[in-house]
């Protein structure tokens, strides 16, 4: 309702003072004929006219222009105003640095330390909204605003149980589209596609923001509930003369809240020696089970084309949950490996325990991960890895840095065509580049480091480097194709550790 209220106010402020220069081009030419405050003022005017139509991302530009000449000669009111028009054009860096002029000025004001707050949120400085939201409620306990965007922040933290309780109490006695709205978001973060659509359906938008967040959250629920198929090729190439080629068919579906998969694969390796194939059929499925916690099952049957026309059985178990505030994995598998010809005549099979946990720290995200894997040729391995990412820059261009520490062990090398050394350990960082827009969208993530290991008694140590990417193309709503490459000479890379490349080709279809 307050964002409703300020966006009227900015309405009627705008259009009462868009006219008063006649023309653009009046309104183009006052800034340069006008000094100091006059100037100051031309410039907001220039910025209500475009206000008044919706244009934020300009009205942004003059209104930091009309600020930057002569911020006194406006009102608290008014510096408000033009902050959060700012704040909508996503000059958030600008925004945010007004109404801590303003807060400066006046501490006690409610409305801009929450407009700072949403502000701040936006920019992913979630710790710092989350504070100063809390700040206004220790004055205004039932401000229904703070109330609602302390629980967004929330969710956006991960603390999603925490989140719907307030959620929940807002919706007491009477309906809050934000509220609801938040509910919808946290059923869908939870895999309840169920629970989101009942609460979708109570919906009840008031006016046009409102009615663009239902378009935007129907188009969320509905994208969750229809099915999904994907077809692809991938090419893989290495130093020890390995190439494959593998043809892929994924299709995934929903129902109720069990979302299912079916997937074959079909692999065609060979090297210098060896001409084999692989098809592996699987079916997984995951749903929730009780308190945030969900869990997954499957299996599937691989038929290797090698001299013995072997037949192996594959199964899987993975349960997710949250504990002290971090994204928690448990997984159990059985596959059979057919990355290469080598290793689909070797019918190498292993069994995987792994452990993995995610936490994000305001804009730092943590991830480790540990497995022991034992395999059918009587070996086995710990396989140790912990990494952060950091976003550097996060708008039209999303750029992150981050580092993985790796460590892996095995306990002999048993020449099953797989890369086992009695030890590796690498330390690799990277940098993480992505960008969407007109329905095309691109990633670049270029990596290098330092790794070290030994095998048959042999120590190997030195740089290496590598880079992926991947440039896709959305078709229309529910059509997009995407290719991707990936090279390098990182030892644990692929499979079976050697200088690689390998480029493929995606469709994905949602009827």
């Amino acid at each position: 309702m307050r964002k409703t209220l300020v966006a009227i106010g900015i309405a009627v402020f705008s259009c009462a003072s868009a006219y008063a220069l006649d023309t653009p081009d009046e309104l183009g030419k006052a800034p340069q004929a006008a000094t100091g405050e006059n100037r100051a003022q031309a410039l907001k005017k220039l910025g209500d006219r475009y206000a008044g139509v919706e244009d934020y991302k300009n009205a942004g530009s003059f209104y930091i222009s009309a600020l930057n000449e002569a911020r006194n000669s406006f009102t608290i009111e008014e510096r408000k105003r033009m902050a959060t028009v700012i704040s909508w054009g996503g000059a958030f860096d600008e925004a945010a640095g007004e109404f801590e002029s303003i807060l400066s000025e006046r501490p006690d004001d409610l409305e801009a330390r929450l407009s700072h707050a949403r502000v701040l949120s936006w920019m992913g400085h979630t710790v710092e909204a989350l504070s100063e939201a809390e700040s206004v409620l220790r004055k205004a306990p039932s401000d229904r605003d703070a109330l609602l965007l302390k629980a967004d922040i929330l969710r956006w933290m991960g603390e999603g149980e925490r989140a719907r309780d307030i959620y929940g109490k807002l919706l007491e006695g009477r309906d809050n589209f934000g509220a609801r709205a938040g509910l919808v978001y946290y059923n869908l973060s939870e895999g309840d596609v169920k629970g989101a659509n009942e609460d979708l359906k109570l919906l009840r938008p008031e006016d046009a923001y409102e009615e663009k967040q239902l378009k935007e959250i129907t188009e969320a629920v509905d994208g969750a509930s229809r099915p999904s198929l994907d077809a692809s090729f991938n090419y893989y190439n290495d130093s020890d003369f390995n190439q494959s080629r593998s043809y892929n068919l994924h299709y995934g579906f929903l129902f109720e809240n069990l979302r299912a998969n079916l997937n074959y694969l079909h692999t065609d390796a060979e090297d210098r020696i060896r001409n084999n194939s692989a098809d592996n059929l699987s079916a997984k499925a995951e749903t929730n089970i009780a308190g945030g916690v969900r869990g997954g099952a499957g299996a599937g049957v691989t038929f290797l084309s090698n001299l013995d026309h072997s037949v192996f059985p594959s199964w899987f178990l993975k349960v997710d949950a949250r504990a002290s505030g971090a994204d928690v994995t448990a997984a159990l598998s059985r596959e059979t490996i057919t990355d290469t010809a080598a290793l689909i005549g070797n019918g190498v099979r292993y069994t995987s325990l792994s452990l993995a946990a995610t936490r994000n720290f305001e804009k730092l995200t943590m991830r480790s991960w540990y497995s022991y894997r034992s395999y059918s040729d009587d070996n086995s391995a710990h396989d140790f890895q912990i990494a952060i990412a950091y976003p550097l820059y996060q708008k039209d261009v999303k750029l992150k840095a981050g580092d993985k520490l790796r460590f892996l062990n095995y306990g002999r090398q048993s020449l099953g065509g797989y890369y086992d050394p009695d030890y590796h350990i690498s330390d690799q960082v990277y940098l993480n580049f992505s960008w969407e827009g007109g329905g095309l969208y691109l990633m670049a993530e270029p990596y290098g480091g330092y790794q070290t290991s030994r095998r048959f008694g042999n120590v190997d140590s030195g740089l290496f480097g590598g880079c992926s990417a991947s440039l896709g193309y959305k078709l229309s709503k529910g059509l997009r194709i995407e290719a991707d490459a990936e090279g390098g000479n990182s030892a644990i890379g692929t499979v079976s550790g050697f200088k690689y490349y390998q480029a493929g080709i995606k469709i994905n279809l949602v009827p």
